[in-house]
């Protein structure tokens, strides 16, 4: 009989405690981002040469621009674990996620080279196609703030990102002439990748949740982040012309490239050192639209 007591007693403490509501909550979502401005840039470069043999003159004609570097506009997949800070405040939560960003690419023109000289009709044109390919991985603490009454609860959140990103660069670069017997046509590829280090950022949403029954909610938001990366290094790993694999003649210096904030000219640099360069940035910044579902356990 005691033993039945005991028994009875602890299935009726452990009803009451799950039907109290559980301060931890589950966020699944996916959502899709657009590129703010950078803070990055490439420069574009447009030149021609022109050669007159009997004005004997030589005219140039360049144009420059600046292209953006942003990778901010891609896919993006979330999950975050929450729970609720104290019962007197229930709508001031901490939640962390993990997002994962997919390969944003963006393409451009790094330059555009044509040489004319009129006295032979010969010309020579290059070309330089420049592709950038970025992903990232984001862990997001967050701070979040939501109103409690109403079918629908609108909340701001403010948070961290630490992200792990990575990027490759692609050139191809096209010669073409119309003396192919004596310049012939040619092309090649060049292929980096970079290492960067972790970095920190910032985010910013606004949302709002609503409930669908049995702990289940639905949610939307728009979210800002802020992401700025340096990368400290570029290798070649891909280096070919006309289809020979040129890669292994490569001296270190030809090959690597290490950033860095200040460096001085050597007019006799070492071949087994890698080059030295300053740093470029190059930004996940994104304005998000993203939605998914909320499980409170």
């Amino acid at each position: 009989m005691k033993k039945c007591f005991v028994i009875v007693a602890m299935v009726l403490m452990a009803s009451g405690l799950l039907a109290q509501e559980s301060p931890f909550y589950l966020v699944g979502y996916g959502g899709i981002g657009m590129n703010l401005s950078a803070d990055g840039f490439r420069l574009l470069s447009n030149s021609t040469s022109l050669y007159d043999m009997e004005a004997d003159t030589t005219t140039y004609n360049d144009s420059f621009e600046l292209v953006d570097r942003s990778f901010g506009k891609a896919k993006r997949f979330g999950l975050a674990v929450g729970f609720r800070l104290s019962k007197e405040h229930p709508g001031l939560k901490f939640q962390i996620g993990l997002v994962k960003q997919a390969n944003s690419t963006f393409e451009y023109e790094a330059e555009k080279r044509d040489v004319v000289q009129s006295y032979m009709n010969f010309f020579v044109n290059r070309n330089d196609e420049i592709s950038m390919k970025a992903s990232a991985m984001f862990i997001n603490p967050a701070l979040i703030m939501q109103m409690q009454s109403g079918k629908w609860r609108p909340y701001m959140k403010m948070g961290l990102l630490v992200v792990f990103a990575s990027l490759e660069q692609e050139n191809q670069i096209l010669y073409s002439t119309n003396l192919p017997n004596y310049y012939p046509t040619s092309s090649g590829t060049l292929c980096y990748e970079y290492e960067i280090k972790p970095a920190l950022g910032a985010d910013f949403a606004l949302g709002t949740t609503y409930p669908l029954g049995s702990g289940f909610s639905i949610m939307a938001e728009v979210d800002f982040q802020y992401v700025r990366v340096a990368p400290t290094k570029a290798t070649i790993t891909e280096y070919t012309e006309r289809g020979t694999d040129y890669l292994s003649t490569l001296t270190t210096a030809e090959k690597e490239i290490e950033f860095v904030d200040s460096y001085s000219t050597n007019y006799a640099p070492s071949p087994n050192q890698p080059t030295k360069a300053l740093k470029e940035y190059a930004t996940f910044n994104a304005l998000s639209v993203q939605a998914g579902l909320v499980y409170q356990f």
